[in-house]
């Protein structure tokens, strides 16, 4: 049985001759897999939520807000064999942030068949593709005195897609558009939420010989809201998605920061996929690094894994580190916890020994506790 439902899925990875409108009828199917795992584990949210290397894959628009450069990397083991591998490079300009990056996907060792159904060497099969990415924060318009489209970011993907299948090759190019709105730079009240849309897979689609696959084009909106809990980050994202071959599915997922050390996330995928629509995962940071990991189980075809590694770096970087810890010391100060706003004010001064905004800070957090 378990092997039945692996050609299956087989079958709808790859070009399909049937009906473009038909589940599965799609070519180029290897680019529906969400590698990132933060977003994996999280349902695969991310249209609304966009905020990291992620959003590569969920809403380019999400790069515009990355004020650092970035290298990451994504190790998929997936089903029966099959792996994918990804590596991408992003890099702030002062027109905007511009991403690069190569997913490959093996389907490991295939059997071969001749046409009396003996045994053959493997069959020899992957997709490839090679992805250039823009993304902008885009200025606030003034009409009447008045700001328009505060916290609009706007983001482009350009895909070159290359298919084998044994002796068979077939290329596509393809790409995604998406927007984002932060919706608290214009409201106090929706401070923390943004909301995106995206519509992925724009393209050529694949030829095999003389038939051709539309690939897999997707419709998608999502919401994200970054909240406090007890004192910590929580990020939540639910995301709505219409993909041309399949029904409409949703996804929910939330992060919790512990510390901002060690994140634990969970997730829901109504997608109809083998699953069981459940996700969990976590994720570590320590200054410039973090590494992320992510579980789906697939029922009987097995479990499939997500790990990935970035590491931040660049000029800008060391300001970023800075604000983020100065903020996160403050919000502890507001809520009278000392010890942990002088752990704050410290990574400050890891980084800026000099800073006085943080030394006069640790001072005044140190007489709170005395009294």
């Amino acid at each position: 049985m378990k092997k039945i439902l692996l050609i299956v899925l087989l079958i709808m990875m790859n070009v399909s001759r049937i009906t473009a409108s038909d589940p599965g009828s799609t070519g180029a199917n290897f680019l529906k897999i969400n590698l990132a795992p933060r977003e994996l584990a999280m349902g695969s949210v991310g249209i609304g939520l966009a905020d990291g290397p992620g959003a590569m894959f969920t809403n380019p628009a999400g790069l515009g807000s990355i004020g650092y450069q970035s290298l990451s990397f994504f190790y998929n083991i997936w089903l029966e064999g099959m792996s994918a591998q990804y590596l991408s490079y992003i890099i702030p300009t002062g027109i905007g942030n511009f991403g690069a990056s190569a997913n490959y996907f093996a389907y490991g060792k295939i059997q071969g068949y001749d046409a009396s159904g003996t045994e053959t060497s493997n069959i020899d099969a992957y997709d490839l593709c090679f992805l250039l990415s823009y993304g902008k924060e885009i200025p606030a318009l003034r009409m009447g005195g008045y700001e328009i489209l505060k916290g609009l970011s706007a983001g482009i993907n350009f895909k070159v897609l290359n298919e084998k299948l044994e002796k068979e090759k077939a290329m596509a190019y393809g790409g995604d558009l998406g927007i984002k709105i932060d919706l608290g730079k214009s409201y106090n009240v929706l401070k923390g939420v943004s909301v995106g849309c995206s519509v992925k897979n724009i393209g050529t689609g694949l030829k095999f010989d003389k038939e051709k696959a539309p690939l897999p084009l997707s419709y998608g909106v999502g919401i994200g809201v970054k909240r406090e809990l007890l004192g910590e980050e929580l990020n939540l994202g639910v995301d709505m998605n219409i993909p041309n071959d399949n029904s409409m599915y949703m996804g929910a997922g939330l992060e919790y920061w512990i510390k901002d050390i060690i994140a634990i996330r969970a997730g829901y995928n109504s997608k109809k996929d083998s699953s069981n629509g459940l996700s969990l995962g976590i994720g570590i940071k320590a200054d410039v690094f973090s590494m992320n990991y992510a579980f789906v189980d697939y029922g009987e075809l097995g479990y499939t894994h997500r790990m990935g590694m970035d590491i931040k770096f660049g000029r800008h970087i060391k300001e970023v580190l800075i604000r983020k810890a100065f903020e996160r010391g403050v919000s502890y100060m507001r809520k009278k916890k000392y010890a942990e706003a002088i752990l704050e004010f410290n990574k400050v001064l890891k980084y800026d020994s000099s800073n006085i905004g943080a030394l006069e800070l640790i001072r005044e957090a140190n007489e709170k506790m005395a009294k």
